[in-house]
């Protein structure tokens, strides 16, 4: 059964969905939190699909057939919206993350859960794609092409990825862009299949009156309230609702009669529906023709129109400077003087000044430290300094056990500066992941303070 097939394709994706998003938080890599967005879209598609596809082949006839299906396809086309959705978030995403952002190499850990990832897609692809192959329902066939898309956008992290161990970091978010723009693809493939799908139902004006002439000769005096046409499964039904008159009420014989007429006339018919309705109460002037593809271009109108609204909102605020997809991240950098061409400070919390720099905005302030020349322990007092500044990161030659354990509590983290590099060096060297994370103290409790006298002029504690 199709559903059947959906079923193990939406558990399987949700651990997948788990394993990438887990994995990508904790490794730091754009590209598999990206891909992790894209399993969770496949699986609310697919949730989508199975709801609208049990639908669908519920044992039907007439009407109820054609309703059914209307539901099936319109479930899909509305989460095809959400993909795109989703897709431009992600991309507007990882091009900050490029452009402005820190990147890191994610590491081992990453390409390990992208290549299980790859594998288990794969057979999923697979083992939809053969039960696809044995059935022409629509939504099987739009899970095989999301599975397959997913394969692809996992090969493209895991290029990424691989690219990050010879230090081309960069690979990594422009994986998650390209994950992105698989999304958008998808997204945009669906609506453009489904409108055309329905398409192929439209009625020329030649058409419909060849059909209602066949309705004349065969019952002169029905009128024709409603012709409407969708193409099911592969297949043109066509609906046609009647009225007959007080003398000459509708009967269903010649129903039956009428139906088995024009589908063995009108070759370009698959499934006709007759149905009888109440006589309309002034004269019928006007037949109604409609068609399912007219529904889904109303239906693609207004969720294009929430779209756009949503898309302007986004860019006035940028332009105004309100960040909606980047957050503020600050980076610390202890300094001896006010100068960016200057090294880093052997001290941290004692040292004369702090570079404060903005990676979102590049820009960075010099901060004249109030601690500096404090006698008593400052580890606590600095900590909470760094919080206050919303420092997500330091830069620094030495850490004492003290403030590194706090630092570690508020979840900043501690980079080893290079002595050998100026200011600007640094924090080009952080944005592109080439300096190391530490993991430990490497200095005694009382460094600072031991070494206090070194930050003031000789004059200021000779003895007298």
């Amino acid at each position: 059964m199709p559903t059947d097939i959906l079923i193990v394709s939406i558990v399987t994706s949700t651990a997948l969905t788990l394993l990438k998003v887990i994995g990508g938080l904790l490794t730091g890599s754009y590209g598999v939190l990206a891909d992790g967005f894209h399993s969770l879209c496949d699986v609310i598609a697919m949730t989508a699909n199975r709801f609208g596809m049990k639908v669908s082949l519920r044992p039907a006839n007439g009407l109820e057939a054609y309703e059914n299906y209307k539901n099936e396809v319109l479930g899909t086309f509305v989460v095809s919206f959400a993909l795109f959705v989703v897709g431009m978030f992600i991309l507007v995403r990882s091009y900050v993350g490029l452009t402005r952002g820190v990147v890191h190499a994610p590491g081992l850990g990453a390409a390990v859960i992208t290549i299980v990832a790859f594998i288990i897609t794969y057979w999923l692809y697979l083992y939809s794609k053969k039960a696809s192959e044995k059935s022409d329902s629509p939504g099987l066939a739009i899970n095989t092409k999301q599975i397959l898309l997913n394969v692809l956008s996992t090969v493209a992290v895991l290029i990424g990825l691989l690219g990050s161990f010879f230090t081309m970091n960069y690979l990594d978010p422009v994986a998650a862009i390209v994950v992105a723009l698989i999304i958008l693809y998808t997204s945009l493939d669906i609506i453009h299949a489904a409108l055309k799908q329905n398409e192929m139902a439209r009625l020329t004006k030649e058409q419909v009156d060849e059909i209602l002439a066949r309705v004349t000769e065969a019952a002169p005096k029905a009128q024709v309230t409603r012709i409407k046409t969708m193409a099911v499964r592969k297949k043109i039904w066509l609906l046609l609702e009647l009225a007959g008159t007080p003398r000459k009420p509708l009967t269903t014989e010649l129903l039956d009669r009428l139906n088995s007429d024009l589908r063995a006339q009108l070759p370009y018919l698959d499934n006709v529906i007759m149905r009888a309705v109440p006589p309309p109460k002034a004269a019928l002037l006007k037949v109604e023709t409609d068609n399912f593809a007219r529904e889904l271009r109303t239906a693609r109108n207004y969720l294009s129109l929430a779209l756009g609204i949503a898309l302007v909102v986004v860019f006035s605020a940028a332009a105004f400077g309100v960040g909606m997809f980047a957050h503020e991240r600050n980076v610390l950098i202890p300094a001896d003087i006010n100068d960016v061409r200057a090294g880093v400070s052997a001290q941290l919390g004692r040292a004369p000044y702090f570079y404060l720099y903005r990676m979102d905005k590049k820009k960075g302030q010099f901060i004249a430290n109030r601690l500096a020349f404090s006698p008593f322990e400052i580890d606590l007092r600095a900590a909470r300094f760094f919080k206050d500044y919303r420092v997500n990161a330091i830069i620094t030659q030495n850490v004492g056990p003290i403030l590194f354990d706090r630092m570690t509590q508020f979840g900043i983290g501690v980079y080893q500066g290079d002595p050998y590099q100026t200011i600007q060096q640094q924090i080009e060297l952080f944005r592109q992941g080439r300096l190391k994370k530490m993991t430990r103290p490497n200095v005694n409790v009382r460094f600072g303070l031991d070494n206090m006298r070194l930050l003031r002029p000789w004059s200021s504690w000779q003895p007298n």
